[in-house]
């Protein structure tokens, strides 16, 4: 094994054991949480992009890691209630997140 099949085995390792630590992904049989670390990839957001908007279809599962983000009521709002939930690291899965914004709808 050289250097860098050595690093990306090491990658590989560190986002099972995040998932792993995560509901439902606590519950997956290793290969098949492997064959998932595998297919990730990294990357960050600037504060204030958007990331998702209301209709789109996402073509990406987005594993908060470090910061969070925030989901925001479109259109004629008023500012105090414009932010609907905030979601970071406390957050485990995307039902959680969910759940979150509905229990938070205005």
């Amino acid at each position: 094994m050289n250097v860098q099949e050595n690093s990306e085995m090491q990658d590989l390792d560190k986002i099972m054991n995040e998932l792993r630590g995560r509901i439902p992904f606590d519950r997956v049989e290793p290969e098949h949480l492997r064959w998932l670390a595998a297919r990730f990839s990294e990357g960050s957001f600037s504060a204030g992009t958007t990331v998702l908007t209301p209709g789109q279809i996402p073509d990406k599962f987005y594993f908060i890691r470090s910061g969070g983000i925030q989901l925001e009521a479109m259109g004629a709002v008023a500012e105090e209630k414009k932010i609907l939930a905030e979601v970071g690291l406390g957050y485990k899965t995307p039902l959680e997140v969910a759940s979150a914004f509905v229990a938070l709808r205005p």
